[in-house]
């Protein structure tokens, strides 16, 4: 496996808390003709979770293989461990060209990302060419060093500051934060000064300049449709007198404390107008990521390396967008845990345009790329499991049992029917997810057999 031709390109673009069911594919309200033609293309995993519904965990998950538990990546607080093996340094040990370009938060409590967004340690972590820029919020945070001097936090805010921007964003973001988490207005920013078009422009000149001399891995990580829900007026205007779905009724009785406090601060007061609103700006955000999905796409055209080059489309977390009166992630309801996976692979045509139904996570993406690249090695050591026999049609049998997330002490088990979260020492709840998608009856008191037999399952796993 040393020549190009038997290592294929690969790109991953990774959408910033995206929920599965809120794509064209899904829902035909949602304008996404690229990322519909993906999926033609390709296989989507409908029934996909994400290891963690937060940043930071979900996506060490994934670039280690391995549950958030074992590398202890619980939150958004804690950094990536130095000694733990990501697939970004076994593609780079083979010889490909690997770069991380926008939100790769792997020391996101650090908040300082350079200038060039190329700092030392991300080439520790197996990049070849780094560009990491701010998150969509610390993109709007103002730091003061120790001589009262501001310093700006990466490359987005260096943008900002180039054109007169700053200041005006970050006061426009601290008025944000002020107001209720259903608030939701357009952007003061143009389009193309918006940072997810700073990150797509980076994208396609590492494309477009990368070597033909070796293969080229690149992970595009943009940052919407993450919240505050502030689309550009144009995406937005897509979406006039447009009525979205109704979310899930908001319902306590069964609900651990915290999850009563969570839904009276997100959703008092708020109006099915103001919710509308928010899903109005959600679409109108994902409409304008499926642009540049299209238009990295075409860069890959203009290489001819479409025939040479897998795609790979998934979102690091969900959002709960109104479900049982919550708003963003960090619970276990299957707005906030399931996630949108598409892979096309232009040399697996037999199985374009197919949906698999099977237990997949987001942690099966590191043995994948690394099968996808020719890449075989130890291992055992990962919770992942390779999607690639499916993709090439040779699994025989269920992919995996079960699903399992942990964001700190709140941990889930999936399975195809049931779903049991455990809060701490505040309870548990069981769902049938085959009698109750929308998750309002908990079953804990009711199925003592199926709960047993979870929580064992957990027991396994800690």
């Amino acid at each position: 496996m040393s020549s190009k031709k038997k290592r294929p390109n690969i790109l991953l673009i990774l959408l910033d808390q995206l929920r599965a069911d809120y794509l064209g594919y899904a829902q035909a309200v949602v304008h996404t003709p690229h990322i519909n033609r993906l999926a033609k293309q390709g296989v989507t995993f409908t029934q996909a979770v994400c290891n963690s519904p937060a940043c930071v965990p979900s996506r060490a998950s994934m670039m280690s293989g391995r549950y958030p538990h074992r590398i202890n990546v619980l939150n958004n607080d804690q950094h990536f461990p130095l000694n733990q093996k990501t697939y970004m340094q076994e593609l780079r040990q083979v010889g490909y060209q690997v770069a991380g370009i926008g939100k790769l938060e792997l020391h996101k409590s650090d908040l300082q990302y350079g200038e060039k967004g190329n700092k030392p340690i991300n080439y520790h972590f197996g990049y070849t060419d780094p560009f990491e820029t701010e998150g969509k919020m610390s993109s709007a945070k103002s730091l003061i060093n120790n001589s009262q001097e501001k310093l700006l936090t990466g490359p987005y805010q260096y943008y900002l500051e180039e054109n007169g921007l700053l200041q005006t964003y970050i006061e426009d973001y601290r008025e944000r934060e002020k107001r209720p988490p259903w608030y939701s207005s357009c952007s003061i920013l143009e389009e193309q000064d918006r940072i997810d078009s700073f990150v797509g422009r980076q994208a396609c000149s590492f494309i477009e300049e990368a070597s033909s001399e070796n293969p080229w891995f690149c992970s595009v990580n943009f940052l919407s449709p993450h919240d505050p829900w502030d689309a550009s007026k144009r995406y937005y205007d897509m979406y006039k007198d447009t009525l979205f779905h109704p979310s899930i009724p908001k319902k306590q009785t069964g609900k651990p404390s915290w999850i009563i406090r969570r839904q009276k601060d997100h959703s008092t007061n708020m109006t099915e107008k103001a919710l509308n609103e928010v899903k109005r700006h959600y679409v109108a955000m994902i409409t304008q990521l499926d642009e540049w999905v299209g238009t990295l796409v075409d860069r890959i055209n203009k290489r001819h390396e479409e025939r040479e080059t897998i795609i790979l489309l998934a979102s690091d977390h969900g959002e709960m967008l109104g479900d049982h009166g919550l708003f963003r992630k960090n619970v276990m309801y299957e707005g906030a845990v399931r996630v949108p996976l598409i892979i096309s692979d232009p040399t697996e045509t037999r199985i374009g345009g197919t949906k698999n139904g099977e237990l997949v996570e987001l942690v099966d993406l590191f043995p994948t790329i690394l099968e996808m690249a020719g890449i075989t090695g130890d291992l055992h050591n990962i919770d992942g499991k390779s999607l690639y026999p499916i993709m090439k049609g040779e699994e025989r049998g269920q992919h995996k049992s079960f699903q399992y997330a942990q964001w700190n002490q709140i941990k889930m088990v999936r399975t195809h029917q049931y779903k049991l979260i455990e809060h701490g020492d505040q309870g548990m709840e069981l769902f049938d997810l085959q009698a109750d998608h929308m998750e309002l009856n908990n079953l804990v008191d009711e199925r003592e057999e199926i709960v047993y037999s979870l929580t064992q399952l957990l027991n396994q796993l800690a």
